[in-house]
Formats: structure tokens, sequence, C-alpha cells
């Protein structure tokens, strides 16, 4: 049995992700499908159907389970997570992070802007964040 496991979610699921690269190789990598988050996070059949489709590609054991329950009663004492936005997740991190060593794994920005007012619509979003958007890996798209 692993010490470490990688808990994969719906903010996170490509191979590249730097969650891979910062546990250590022998981790178990797993999504719990918890219906009642899902349920929570009003997707739509064909964002689950997605969602199951592209954790099938990526070969990561699916375990249909409570998330606090699963993450707390697993045996590892070391959960590498991605970090997200979403306030469920961050909820389950601060309550796993109390019980377990708990190591969020951010990624790189996809934009770098300061948004010092509120955006309505995602135009003005985009004119900002067009500016700085690819910069990372523009030298893939030249």
């Amino acid at each position: 049995m692993t010490q470490s496991l990688i808990w994969l979610h719906g903010d996170a699921l490509r191979r590249n992700h730097p969650v891979f690269e910062k546990a250590p190789t022998e981790c178990d990598a797993v999504y719990i499908w918890d219906n009642a988050y899902l349920q929570q996070t009003l997707y739509s059949l064909k964002r689950l159907i997605f969602l199951y489709e592209t954790l099938c590609e990526l070969e990561v054991e699916i375990v249909k389970s409570d998330m606090d329950y699963y993450l707390q009663t697993h045996p590892a004492q070391t959960i590498y997570m991605p970090s997200s936005p979403d306030p469920l997740l961050k909820k389950i991190a601060q309550r796993l992070a109390q019980e377990k060593n708990l190591v969020l794994v951010a990624e790189e920005a996809f934009v770098n802007i300061e948004l010092s007012y509120q955006c309505r619509r995602f135009f003005h979003y985009w004119s900002k964040a067009e500016k700085t958007a690819f910069k990372h890996n523009a030298d893939l798209y030249v």
C-alpha cells in the first residue's frame, strides 16, 4: 500500500498536470465519483459523460464514494491535490489537512492580469486576458 495518493478532480484532468510531477512515481491517482458533490455542481449529463470519458482515457481509478469519507479513511498519509477555486473542494481540503499531510499543487496561470473591476461579460475579460494568454507556451503556436 502506498503512503501517498493523488486526488484528482474535475479542475485537473490532464496527463501533464504538475501534480503528477510533484507526487512520487509509485503514487496512485484516484477520482472520487461523489454523487452528492456532482449534484451540487449542477453538471449536465453531457458534462458528466465528458468527465467519465476523460477519466477512462487517463486510466485513473474511479471510486464511487463520499469524498470526505474516502479521503479520511484512505491509508495514505500524504495526499497530493491539484489546487482548485471550487469552494466545495476547498472545504474538503481544509478538513483533510487537519488529519493528513495535504500537498496542494498549483499550475501556471493561463493568463496574468490584474482584475481591479468585476468582469460581467466574457468579452471584457478576454480583451484584457488575450494579451498574456498562452505566453508560457507561445512557441507551440508559431
